[in-house]
């Protein structure tokens, strides 16, 4: 079963109990207005740009083989500089992007970075394992995050599964939100996550709509 995720963080000391490995998944359905992975808010692939980190070498021009990115100069008006001086300016036409990575792989100041990787939920676990012995002597273990990892529901089940199956502590950073209640009630009835991190975004219904973009009540029903 293959998933997308965006990243798998080893010796991590703040998802859960002891050194853990935190694995990323891609898509979440919220909006957080102070949300600080905001590359795992899609599901699918991105190429994201850093336009302050550009430094405009051309070297994504001449990578790219759809002609997706474009130098232009420009001459500077009053509102923009002195008078005279011509400044580059790097456009990026996502119409174009087939996201084959070719641009961020050769940018030298990593300015475009490809987020998002399809993977087997088998491949997963295995990269897991292999910290079994960190996870032992810490009291640590695997933790799924994102993203909201309850988003690719199947696909964080066979992850927990393969864990549990392996003898390895399991935890799940969730905000609760876009997933029934009975499917909640299934993970803890299967016994396949030890710890769950709630990530109540807020108490309030008013606040919470403002703030993610999603109502409260299906959250704390499922709390």
């Amino acid at each position: 079963m293959k998933g997308t995720i965006t990243r798998i963080q080893r010796f991590s000391t703040t998802n859960g109990p002891g050194l853990r490995t935190t694995v990323f998944l891609k898509g979440c359905p919220l909006r957080c207005r102070w949300c600080h992975n905001p590359e795992t808010q899609k599901r699918k692939r991105e190429l994201l740009f850093y336009e302050a980190q550009c430094v405009k070498c051309g070297i994504c021009v001449r990578t790219c083989p759809n002609g997706a990115h474009r130098l232009e100069v420009r001459r500077a008006d009053a509102d923009t500089g002195p008078a005279g001086e011509t400044e580059r300016i790097h456009f990026l036409d996502r119409e174009k992007c087939v996201l084959c990575g070719a641009c961020a792989e050769h940018c030298p100041v990593e300015a475009l970075e490809m987020t998002g990787m399809e993977i087997e939920a088998d491949d997963v676990a295995l990269r897991l394992l292999r910290d079994r012995a960190f996870y032992k002597n810490s009291g640590g273990g695997v933790t799924l995050s994102g993203g909201e990892p309850l988003f690719q529901l199947d696909f964080t089940r066979e992850i927990l599964k393969r864990c549990k199956e392996e003898g390895l502590h399991t935890c799940l950073d969730t905000s609760g939100y876009g997933i029934p209640e009975e499917e909640i009630r299934r993970l803890v009835r299967d016994g396949i996550v030890d710890l769950f991190l709630y990530d109540l975004k807020e108490t309030n219904e008013e606040r919470h709509l403002a703030a993610t973009g999603v109502p409260l009540a299906s959250v704390l029903r499922n709390l």
